[in-house]
C-alpha cells in the first residue's frame, strides 16, 4: 500500500490525467463520470478530490481553460470570428460564450481583442483579468498551474481505519436540500417513531448520509437520510425506507465542534488527509455518525465521527 509522499502524488498524477482528459477534450461536451473515469476515481467522490487539489470545482476548471483557449485564439487566429472561436473551444452559442467571458475577463471579447493587440508589445503577452491576476499566453493556451498550494500541508486529524459492520437502518428522508431547520424535522420524525415502537434503546446507531455533493447537485435538490439500525422485519410506515450500509474499511474521524466545522472536516478529510493515506475512496456513501448533538451538551458541539469508505491505492 502507497502512503505518505508516494500516495500524494499518485492523486496529483491521477489529477494530470483529469486535466489532460479536460484539456484534450474541450470543444465537445463531457460529464464528470468522462473526467473521473480518465482519472481512475470513482465518480461518487470525485468532485470533492479534485476541488480539494486544485481549488476549483471540475465545472469551473473546464469552464475556465475553455474561456483561456479562446483568448488565446481571439488573439491568434485573425482568420476566425468570435462565434467561430465559441463554437471550438466548446461552448454551444455565441451568446453563451460571450455571457462566460465578459464575467471572467470582465469586458466584451471584442474590447478585449482591441486592447490586448493595442497594448501586447508593451504589456510583452500579459493581460490582466477581472480579479486582477496576470496569466501569460504560450502560443493558443496560458500558461496555469494545476495544484493549489497546500499539498505540503499534513492533516493534524486523527483518523482511524476500521473494519465497519453492514448496517440495516430505517430512515426518514430529507430530499430538498441540507436545510438545518428541516433535516432536524427529519430527525424529529425518525425519533418519533422509533421511540413510539421500542426501537430506540442502548444499541441504536444514530447514521446521517448525505448523498450529494452541493458543488454540484442544486442546493434544493441535495438527499438526506435521517437514520437508526433496525432489526430484519421492522417495515416503517409510509414515507420512510429501509437502507443496506455494506461492510467494509473505512477512515473514521471523530468530530467534537460546532455545526458550521463540519464541511471544513470534511474538506481536509479529504483534501490533505486523504491524498496522504495510501487510500482512495470507494464507491458507496459516507456518512455520519452522531454520539451527541449540541442540545445534549453545555459546550453546545456535535459529537460524531465521520466515515469515508475507502480501499487501498494500488
Amino acid at each position: 500500500m502507497k502512503g505518505g509522499n508516494n500516495s500524494l502524488a499518485e492523486y496529483e498524477a491521477r489529477v494530470i490525467l483529469a486535466v489532460k482528459f479536460i484539456t484534450d477534450n474541450l470543444a465537445r461536451r463531457i460529464t464528470l463520470e468522462d473526467i473521473s473515469r480518465a482519472a481512475f476515481f470513482s465518480p461518487y467522490h470525485f468532485h470533492r478530490i479534485f476541488t480539494a487539489l486544485t481549488g476549483e470545482t471540475p465545472a469551473d476548471f473546464l469552464n475556465r481553460l475553455r474561456l483561456e483557449k479562446a483568448a488565446g485564439m481571439l488573439l491568434t487566429n485573425s482568420s476566425c470570428s468570435i462565434a467561430e472561436i465559441a463554437l471550438l473551444c466548446g461552448f454551444s452559442t455565441q451568446a453563451v460564450f460571450s455571457r462566460a467571458f465578459k464575467k471572467h475577463f470582465g469586458m466584451a471579447a471584442s474590447l478585449w481583442i482591441k486592447e490586448a493587440r493595442s497594448g501586447e508589445k508593451s504589456k510583452k503577452g500579459k493581460i490582466v483579468s477581472k480579479n486582477g491576476e496576470t496569466t501569460l499566453f504560450k502560443g493558443n493556451y496560458i500558461n496555469t498551474s494545476v495544484f493549489v498550494k497546500n499539498n505540503s500541508r499534513r492533516s493534524s486529524m486523527k483518523v482511524e481505519i476500521k473494519n465497519m459492520p453492514a448496517r440495516h437502518l430505517a430512515y426518514y428522508p430529507q430530499m430538498d436540500g441540507y436545510d438545518d431547520k428541516k433535516i432536524s424535522i427529519a430527525w424529529e420524525k425518525l425519533c418519533y417513531w422509533g421511540e413510539a415502537n421500542n426501537l430506540i434503546n442502548q444499541n441504536t446507531s444514530f447514521i446521517g448520509i448525505s448523498f450529494d455533493n452541493p458543488h454540484i447537485t442544486p442546493a434544493d435538490k441535495c438527499r438526506y437520510y435521517a437514520c437508526i439500525n433496525v432489526d430484519e422485519g421492522i417495515t416503517p410506515p409510509k414515507g420512510f425506507g429501509l437502507i443496506d450500509l455494506p461492510e467494509g474499511k473505512y477512515a473514521v474521524a471523530n468530530y467534537i465542534g460546532r455545526g458550521e466545522g463540519i464541511e471544513n472536516m470534511w474538506n481536509e478529510l479529504f483534501g490533505v488527509w486523504l491524498p496522504s493515506s495510501g487510500f482512495e475512496p470507494a464507491d458507496s456513501p459516507c456518512y455520519d455518525i452522531y454520539y451527541q448533538t449540541p442540545d445534549m451538551n453545555e459546550e453546545r458541539n456535535f459529537i460524531m465521527d465521520l466515515c469515508v469508505p475507502v480501499k487501498a491505492m494500488k
